[in-house]
């Protein structure tokens, strides 16, 4: 029997709200990349 396991994804280290727009959002991780994501929720 194989098993393949994952690593696990690099923790967030820094959180950071857009100044002008909350729902855009900064995130560091610990591998040094920065992911930026628009959160925002379109009913």
């Amino acid at each position: 029997v194989m098993t393949t396991f994952m690593a696990p994804p690099p923790a967030s280290t820094f959180l950071a709200f857009h100044p002008q727009d909350n729902n855009i959002i900064a995130i560091g991780m610990e591998d040094s990349t920065i992911h930026i994501y628009n959160v925002r929720v379109d009913e």
